[in-house]
């Protein structure tokens, strides 16, 4: 904060500084959703990871296979909560999860993912989304998954 003095009066100018975050020390992939307990959990609890792993999926060189297979594990596990009714599907979450998948189809079309591209069809089918589940390929871009 600086005073100045302009002919007896006294005018206040606020001086700030900017800090940046450090990626590095930001959460991976996996450790977003190993931080998730399927005990007690909540929707909002599912919102608030589906927005990270949205952002973070987002750049998809950046996603492992690894990475990649965990996330399609963490969608079939809403898939589960919300069939047992432990959570909510809300629109929030539909938004989220094809987000995500789509960050990750291009990883799962490779035929040597042909399981989690059959696990995350099916997980989307079990949230409630209308999914070909016969079709060995799919695009986001396509009819193949729309929203109900």
């Amino acid at each position: 904060m600086e005073r100045t003095m302009n002919g007896g009066n006294s005018v206040l100018f606020l001086t700030s500084t900017l800090s940046t975050t450090n990626c590095s020390t930001t959460r991976n992939i996996s450790s977003t959703i190993d931080q998730f307990s399927t005990d007690n959990a909540t929707t909002l609890e599912v919102e608030e990871i589906l927005t990270e792993l949205d952002l973070k999926t987002s750049v998809t060189q950046a996603v492992s296979e690894n990475d990649t297979t965990n996330v399609i594990d963490f969608i079939a596990t809403i898939s589960t909560l919300a069939g047992m009714g432990q959570i909510m599907v809300t629109p929030n979450i539909y938004e989220k999860v094809v987000s995500i998948a789509d960050h990750v189809t291009a990883k799962v079309q490779d035929a040597t993912y042909s399981t989690q591209a059959s696990s995350l069809l099916y997980s989307l089918e079990q949230i409630g989304f209308e999914v070909d589940v016969t079709q060995s390929s799919f695009d986001f871009l396509t009819p193949n998954i729309a929203a109900q």
